[in-house]
Parts: C-alpha cells; structure tokens; sequence
C-alpha cells in the first residue's frame, strides 16, 4: 500500500533532457507530498485527484519520479450517528503520495502553498545550502500569503457579523 509498490495507478514519468541523478548533483531535491481530498462522490474525488497530480506534473521546476493515488474511504465524523439522512452527508477521502524532484528551496515553498500537502518530506540532500537572498525571498513570499490569506479570513469575519446583524434584524 506504500509508494513503492507497483499496481494500475502508478506512474513513472520520463525525465526531460536531464537525468534525474544528474538533477540531484545539481542541487535540486527529491520529496514526497501527501495531498488530501475529501468530498462525495468517492467518483469525483479520485477525479479531483487526478486532475491535481496532472497539473502538479507540470508544473516548472519539477520533475515527478512516482505517484500513487489511493482508493477513496468513507469518513466518520467524530460523534456522528448513522440515521435515515446518513447517505446525503456521507463523506469520502483519498491521498496521494507524490515523489518528486524540485529545483530550489523556493520553488518548493511555493509549490507547498500552491498544493497545500498535509505532509511534506525532503529526502535528499541531507544538507541544504541556501543563500541569505534565496532564505529572505522566501520568508517575504510566505508573509506576503500570510498576509493575503490574513486579509481574506478578516473580510469573512466581517462579512459574516454583518450577515448576522442583519439576521437578527430580520427576526425583530
């Protein structure tokens, strides 16, 4: 069931002009993200899921070396009880482990914003060097999310406050 086995969903992709070996020698990392999806039906998330490791695959900078999509499974939310509305809130979940080659630091910060990975791993190298303007470029690209994403969550607060205000209005 790991990433190394072998089964339908698997693929192993062709290198570009460049050996993977080589790659590595030139300071690219090799890493593994697990990426999640949950939703119904089971269909439409190993769809979603598909249709995410293709866009990961082409993606600059990288280079995917293996891929395993797992079956989706039925969640049971935390005391949930089944009753006769059970099928309408059923919800499924499937992850895929994707190993892969990146070019920098950076382009694997962005590409864990962009895909949002519950896990991340870095294989290789053991040691990382990284230059004081690569590590400043990539501490100003994670504040100026955090700061986008800040002003989003503060926008729907406020929105919703004024949905309830206004709810409350309408109850009077």
């Amino acid at each position: 069931m790991g990433l190394f086995r072998k089964d339908k969903e698997e693929t192993k992709f062709d290198a570009e002009k460049i050996t993977s070996k080589e790659r590595l020698n030139k300071d690219w990392l090799r890493c593994v993200f697990i990426i999640e999806i949950m939703g119904r039906p089971p269909k439409y998330i190993s769809d979603a899921m598909k249709l995410v490791l293709k866009g990961f695959s082409k993606e600059k900078g990288v280079e995917v070396l293996k891929h395993k999509i797992h079956k989706p499974k039925k969640v049971f939310l935390k005391g949930e009880k089944p009753d006769k509305k059970q099928k309408m809130r059923e919800l499924f979940s499937t992850f895929s482990e994707i190993e892969f080659l990146v070019e920098s630091m950076g382009r694997l910060t962005e590409l864990t914003f962009d895909f949002m990975p519950s896990s991340v791993e870095i294989l290789e190298p053991q040691t990382l060097k990284l230059e004081m303007n690569a590590a400043r470029n990539i501490i100003n690209d994670i504040a100026t999310k955090l700061h986008k994403n800040d002003a989003v969550v503060k926008t729907l607060y406020a929105q919703n406050l004024n949905l309830k205000r206004e709810l409350e209005e309408l109850k009077k």
